[in-house]
């Protein structure tokens, strides 16, 4: 199997031109998750481990920074730094205090949409990785490239109602369009197999920083929803005017939202336009990682379903 030097030299050679600035992958940070982990995941919306919150943002997010209440989580099932977000928090009145209380004494099941994303994964350079103990939080926002975002559930307590467009008393956030997409799809990742000093296999993967989250775009249907363990999946193009941006795009729906129910309801060739999440495509993540080429790759975006207008 390629070792992991190889995938530093081929992306010492590699710079790319994103949005108009110089980036080079060299300067990325990079995740190391259990392969079996990925595996589990990579066709469903989401996730439900026993965990704690650490280190709760004490304020909740202004509906113009997304709405969003920070509430990191620790659990033996992420062996990384996990960021746990609260959707439409501003909106709905949820109580940081409140919410640091749900685990004072103990763990809870905590469920929600599982995305590898580099949002904030650190400094360049960074290795966030499975194979070492996980050191303290010491803020809200932890070098992460993990998320449970949005949560839906902890322990008995349902936030299914809050997934939606993100807004507070009739002012809606500014989501990303088709030029923010059109940026995003020109950044690169690398995906490589990894032999952990553990003696367990991973999947390195390499990406720069800062990738948006919310987005309001119009999709094609190219094929009919189907079921999966925690909702519905579809391929859609994703297009603008008659333009395709996207073509094959994996979109998830989360079983129990008004946006489930729509979702299943809509047939192949339909256009709609929707409120998602983002997230790498877990599939393709474990095929590029397979293929064993260490090459950089177009970043493997999909989208989780927030709400269908």
């Amino acid at each position: 199997m390629t070792t992991h030097w190889l995938i530093r030299l081929r992306a010492l050679a590699l710079v790319l031109t994103v949005s108009g600035s110089s980036f080079s992958l060299v300067d990325a940070a990079e995740l190391r998750l259990r392969k079996g982990l990925v595996e589990q995941r990579a066709d469903r919306a989401l996730i439900t481990v026993a965990a704690r919150f650490d280190h709760v943002k004490s304020t909740v997010n202004t509906l113009d920074k997304d709405c969003d209440l920070h509430a990191p989580i620790r659990t033996e099932e992420i062996r990384v730094a996990v960021v746990g977000e609260f959707m439409n928090a501003c909106s709905t009145g949820l109580d940081p205090a409140e919410v640091r209380r749900w685990t004072a004494s103990g763990e809870e099941k905590i469920e929600g949409v599982l995305r590898i994303w580099f949002e904030h994964p650190g400094d360049k350079n960074e290795v966030l990785t499975e194979e070492k103990p996980l050191a303290a939080y010491s803020s809200s926002n932890p070098p992460h490239a993990v998320e449970v975002h949005p949560i839906t559930r902890v322990g008995d307590r349902s936030f299914l109602s809050a997934i939606g467009p993100v807004q507070k008393d009739g002012q809606v956030f500014k989501a990303k369009g088709p030029q923010q997409l059109t940026s995003l799809l020109r950044r690169k990742i690398t995906v490589q197999e990894y032999d952990g000093q553990d003696g367990e296999e991973y999947l390195s993967i390499e990406s720069g920083c800062c990738l948006p989250n919310y987005f309001r775009l119009s999709a094609v249907f190219r094929s009919a929803p189907k079921a999966t363990q925690d909702g519905r999946s579809a391929v859609v193009d994703l297009v603008s005017g008659q333009k395709v941006l996207a073509a094959r795009i994996r979109m998830f729906s989360i079983d129990g939202t008004t946006a489930n129910e729509a979702f299943g309801k809509l047939k192949t060739g339909t256009r709609f336009i929707f409120w998602g999440i983002t997230r790498l495509d877990a599939a393709k993540l474990l095929k590029a990682a397979e293929d064993g080429t260490g090459e950089s790759m177009p970043i493997p975006v999909e989208f989780v379903l927030l709400a269908i207008e």
